[in-house]
């Protein structure tokens, strides 16, 4: 029992110093775009909110993007915890992702019908993408909250 403890123990410490080593990780993090101004289409009125993909992430890069409010109503019950946002998508954008949300439609939800809810990878790869609930560019994300300007 001792020796077993022993050997958790020390095969925990050897995996905690082989990820502190190297100085590299597998998952890359793309470039975090600057705050949305207001002459920026995807800049909402009511607030801006900085997503990433980190822990929804399946391409192996951690995506950031902004995503505008325009209404006050939708930016509070978003920051209220809600675990889904998402709005009509608009491509072409002027940002790494090619997308945005529309501020107009921006929206949240802590649940959803599985057809309207994608990752920001899915929607990277091809932000024409048209969801199966009702054939509109309308998608909710998994997200992290990276940032919050009101």
């Amino acid at each position: 029992m001792v020796l077993t403890r022993f050997f958790l123990v020390f095969n925990l410490f050897l995996i905690v110093i082989a990820a502190g080593c190297g100085g590299s990780s597998s998952r890359n993090i793309s470039q975090i775009p600057p705050p949305p101004v207001s002459a920026d289409p995807s800049f909402g009125t009511a607030g801006n909110v900085l997503i990433s993909d980190r822990g929804f992430d399946k391409d192996g890069t951690v995506d950031y993007v902004w995503v505008g409010f325009n209404s006050a109503m939708e930016l509070q019950k978003f920051l209220a915890g809600p675990a889904l946002v998402g709005g009509q998508v608009v491509t072409p954008a002027n940002n790494s992702l090619n997308f945005y949300f529309d501020p107009n439609t921006t929206t949240s939800a802590e649940i959803a019908i599985p057809e309207e809810v994608t990752l920001i990878d899915n929607l990277k790869a091809d932000p024409s993408a048209v969801n199966l609930l009702n054939g509109t560019h309308n998608w909710l994300v998994h997200n992290t909250v990276e940032q919050v300007l009101k």
